[in-house]
């Protein structure tokens, strides 16, 4: 079964790239734009390093990195995955009743249309090259392997992280533009140190929704920076948080009876 829904995640995901290709000048601009979009927040951050030195302890180098890393990590998500920005408008329009009658999960069917902002690629291996440069690091194998886990579970939770969303339009599907605005914010702290936040900001995103862990943790493992938190807290965080999601989305499908349902 896992191998039959994986091939057709890779068939419907490759169609829906060749679909977003064919129209080339479309698709450029549509990466130029995120691309642009990228940019400014790299600029806030050589403004702030003309004034001070470093944010609570982290220097230039350290923070680009996070930055990049974030951007990259979220560029790779955009490609492999819809964020499910429009989840509430197939319901509403009676889209996802056809979703449910092919013998394919819904989920995957989901996850697999559209593009998101995936010029953060571009960005994030430009910035990174730069932080890497700046901070005269050189990586060994094993640094390579901390980084591709890192990047790995920053997909897998920005992607739970959607799914959240998408599944509480079930509930409330005229507030999900609401709860997108909610995260999106949520992503931007994540893109700097998280100890520059006050306490219960910093539990909200490092064991709560932890989004905080995608760029932040494997930066304070890859240039031994100090570590404040627990690292087998966030591990059974990202395993609760995993359980959680997958529950909330299976109870949504099941008490989904139609777009009548909304009116």
């Amino acid at each position: 079964m896992i191998r039959k829904n994986f091939r057709y995640y890779l068939i419907f995901r490759s169609k829906e790239l060749q679909s977003r290709m064919s129209y080339k000048y479309d698709f450029f601009m549509f990466v130029f734009s995120d691309f642009i979009t990228q940019i400014s927040g790299l600029i806030f951050i050589e403004v702030i390093f003309l004034s001070i030195p470093n944010i609570n302890g982290y220097g230039y180098g350290e923070v680009l990195f996070i930055y990049g890393l974030f951007s990259f990590i979220y560029g790779v998500f955009a490609l492999l995955f819809w964020p499910l920005y429009d989840f509430s408008s197939i319901l509403l329009s009676g889209e996802f009743d056809s979703v449910l009658l092919r013998p394919i999960s819904p989920l995957l069917q989901s996850i697999s249309k559209g593009l998101g902002d995936i010029g953060g690629i571009i960005v994030g291996i430009m910035v990174l090259w730069r932080s890497i440069s700046v901070l005269d690091f050189t990586f060994e194998s094993y640094h390579i392997l901390i980084l591709l886990g890192f990047v790995i579970c920053g997909v897998i939770i920005l992607l739970l992280t959607y799914i959240l969303i998408a599944s509480l339009s079930f509930y409330l599907p005229n507030t999900m533009g609401r709860f997108i605005e909610v995260v999106n914010h949520g992503m931007n702290f994540s893109k700097y140190p998280i100890t520059i936040y006050p306490k219960i900001m910093r539990i909200l995103l490092l064991y709560l929704i932890p989004i905080g862990v995608i760029s932040f943790i494997p930066t304070t493992y890859i240039f031994k920076l100090p570590k404040d938190f627990n690292i087998l807290l966030i591990g059974f965080s990202f395993i609760s948080y995993t359980i959680i999601v997958s529950a909330i989305w299976k109870k949504g499908v099941r008490s989904y009876k139609g777009v009548g349902n909304y009116e």
